[in-house]
């Protein structure tokens, strides 16, 4: 039997309210992230809201990487940012977006040293691929008794400090095959080898311009 319209609509209104809420943190983070980079190189704090001399210390100097975009929320003694943001409700506001927009107008420059750490952490550096730490606790390891994924880590470690899992040697590798395809490009195997390594480039392009440091 099929559910009741209301209900229906009433799902489909929970849904898109849901996936609107998460685009909005989505976005939050993304913000956020790019104001405590800029914060790190302008060397002056872009968040909305005023520190302690030893928390503009650690948010200008410390607690930056261009490596995770999570290390102000969850890790030690970063997490101050998050909590503070948080506690003043502040997180998922147009606050956090507008100071976001005016760091980058005040300090351009710091900002695009951070995308330009971001993006060179992420083609030339290695990336977390696999996340193992146990959400409830990340002292502690997922599936440490399990002989299968044990034995896939092994493999994963031995390969994480090779070009096979750097995004640069792919980036590469697109070039050079749509460059060798652009002769085919009126074959099918050209149009198809030049569409799926031009989509790679374009993820490259979007990864750099917009998409959130970590």
């Amino acid at each position: 039997m099929c559910p009741p319209a209301s209900r229906c609509l009433g799902l489909c209104s929970s849904s898109i309210t849901a996936r609107s809420a998460r685009r909005g943190s989505t976005r939050c983070i993304d913000h956020g992230v790019r104001s405590r980079g800029i914060s790190h190189f302008a060397k002056q704090n872009q968040f909305p809201v005023n520190w302690t001399a030893a928390e503009t210390m650690l948010l200008t100097m410390e607690c930056y990487q261009p490596t995770q975009w999570d290390i102000y929320w969850r890790l030690k003694p970063c997490e101050f940012v998050m909590h503070r943001l948080e506690g003043d409700k502040l997180f998922g506001t147009s606050a956090i977006t507008k100071a976001w927009l005016r760091a980058i107008a005040t300090h351009p420059a710091a900002y695009l040293q951070h995308r330009a750490a971001f993006m060179w952490n992420f083609l030339a550096r290695p990336n977390l691929t696999i996340w193992t730490a146990d959400v409830y606790d990340t002292d502690k390891k997922v599936f440490e008794g399990r002989t299968a994924f044990n034995a896939m880590m092994a493999i994963h470690d031995a390969l994480m400090p090779t070009p096979l899992f750097r995004a640069g040697t792919w980036l590469l590798g697109c070039i050079a095959v749509t460059c060798l395809a652009w002769r085919r490009s009126d074959s099918p195997a050209g149009v198809f080898a030049i569409g799926v390594c031009g989509s790679g480039r374009s993820l490259c392009a979007d990864v750099f311009c917009r998409r959130r440091g970590v």
